[in-house]
């Protein structure tokens, strides 16, 4: 139960920023996580109810591609929170490119989710092997040493070292 309620309240925080932040593209990509991230933890406790695997599976393989699109999005929303969206375009591209393909293979093929695993909070999936191969590719192309992911991380780190005041 506590998954249910963790996912409720995720969603419930993504819908609090959207109603009362700015109508910006950092807002609709915090939504978006919390869209992803309840809808992951929501759907991996909601198929206890269900009562058998074939169900149980379908619901996971959705679980999964929410849970597939995460990287995308929460990299979108570092790259708009810092203003370096059109710096990162081709990045970011890539990234929603590649995550929304493995979405669309978990949900269509049986190659990325073979079953599913009962524990007593829930169902969840079983990965493939071929998971490894896809986790390198995407760390290969966008991995913490690139150039444009550093520049995300020197903008903050800027930032907070102008809004710390120095110790005597």
């Amino acid at each position: 139960m506590a998954t249910l309620f963790t996912a409720a309240a995720i969603l419930a925080l993504g819908v609090i920023v959207l109603a009362r932040a700015r109508a910006t593209l950092v807002t609709y990509l915090f939504f978006l996580i919390t869209v992803c991230a309840g809808r992951m933890a929501g759907m991996f406790r909601t198929d206890v109810w269900l009562g058998g695997r074939r169900p149980c599976l379908a619901f996971a393989k959705v679980a999964s591609a929410f849970a597939s699109v995460l990287p995308a999005a929460v990299f979108h929303f570092a790259a708009a929170y810092v203003s370096r969206r059109r710096a990162l375009r081709n990045v970011i591209l890539f990234c929603w490119v590649f995550c929304g393909a493995i979405a669309v293979l978990e949900l269509t093929t049986p190659y990325i989710v073979l079953g599913v695993r009962h524990f007593d909070w829930g169902y969840y999936p079983i990965g493939s092997s071929y998971n490894i191969s896809w986790a390198v590719i995407f760390r290969r192309h966008v991995r913490p040493r690139h150039p444009h992911a550093l520049a995300i991380v020197e903008v903050e780190r800027r930032d907070l070292r102008g809004s710390v005041p120095a110790r005597s």
